[in-house]
């Protein structure tokens, strides 16, 4: 899962999707506030990323993020068409 949030941020930050990136970074936080040992920053510069070992959340806030992410990037797609 880490490595799709990673692509999903890369690609929001390339496409300059700024609310799809909060969205993302409200799951990640969430998630590191829950445990901040489940989520670590790996490698340097450009290619600076995270990794988290367990999303700890339980089903529920797990689908509201990954839903909330999915329609934010829905929409700011939209609006590029």
């Amino acid at each position: 899962m880490s490595g799709a949030i990673q692509k999903l941020l890369n690609e929001a930050n390339r496409l300059g999707f700024l609310v799809t990136r909060e969205a993302l970074g409200e799951f990640l936080l969430e998630v590191a506030r829950l445990d901040p040992t489940k989520v670590t920053l790996v490698g340097t510069g450009e290619e600076q990323g995270f990794y988290f070992r367990s999303a700890g959340l339980n089903h529920e806030r797990t689908r509201h993020h990954i839903e909330s992410i999915y329609s934010t990037l829905k929409a700011e797609l939209r609006t590029t068409l």
